[in-house]
């Protein structure tokens, strides 16, 4: 991605494990975006993803689409991920964790598990957008 926080220099690519944005109003809400907060859905994918013909499949964003509500419903992560051992990789967000023994991270990020939500590529995001209005969706890249 490009326009992200953790980019060592500007107009360099960042590859996130995952990273998750809303959708409210045909606008990419993104925490991590050096863009505005809150982008028109067009803006945010034309400045933040290159063309995926210049990228090798491994590379190419897929997305998880799904409600907001069911997100919130269904995701769970104990923060596991951020940890080797008891020792954290970078200090912790300040919110609560959303379970305390639980996590599901791994199935949101794997794009072959079909369970959760639509799986699509940033063409037909952008395209479903244009045929349906999407509002208060969460996106899983």
């Amino acid at each position: 991605m490009l326009c992200q926080q953790g980019s060592d220099q500007p107009g360099n690519l960042l590859f996130w494990d995952y990273h998750v944005v809303l959708l409210k109003d045909n606008h990419i809400h993104d925490f991590n975006s050096t863009l505005p907060f809150s982008t028109p859905i067009e803006q945010y994918f034309s400045r933040s993803f290159i063309d995926e013909s210049l990228l090798i499949p491994l590379q190419i964003p897929r997305f998880r689409v799904l409600p907001a509500d069911k997100y919130i419903q269904l995701f769970l992560s104990d923060r596991r991920h951020m940890k080797s051992g008891d020792d954290w990789h970078a200090p912790p967000p300040g919110w609560p964790l959303i379970s305390l023994t639980s996590s599901n991270l791994e199935r949101f990020t794997d794009m072959e598990d079909q369970e959760f939500g639509q799986v699509l590529s940033a063409d037909e995001l952008v395209d479903l957008k244009n045929g349906k209005q999407l509002e208060d969706t969460a996106y899983h890249q």
